[in-house]
């Protein structure tokens, strides 16, 4: 389970990415979350509990190869909810990657 970003309480999920030239990133879209009752703090919580994709809109110019970003997050499971984590991440920008 993992929070969503339109939750107000603990860490959502984010991507924070470097400046690369002959990049252009727009905002990130996520999917819709589901609603989760949590037991322990007595409150519904919108989260992800399985494999999910997020979309970057990106421009990409001649020459980008790749992108480094930092992804944060906060993962719970029925019991309690585990400390953030920050993740850093790096993206192949070349033509054909996914």
């Amino acid at each position: 389970m993992r929070r969503s970003p339109e939750s107000r309480v603990q860490v959502t999920p984010s991507a924070t990415f470097a400046t690369s030239p002959g990049v252009t990133l727009s905002p990130a879209r996520f999917p819709k979350p589901e609603d989760f009752y949590f037991a322990p703090t007595k409150e519904h919580l919108p989260v992800y509990q399985s494999l999910f994709e997020v979309v970057i809109p990106a421009n990409v110019g001649t020459g980008a190869k790749s992108i480094d970003a930092t992804l944060s997050y906060q993962a719970c499971d029925d019991r309690l909810c585990y400390a953030p984590q920050t993740l850093p991440v790096s993206f192949d920008l070349s033509a054909g990657s996914r």
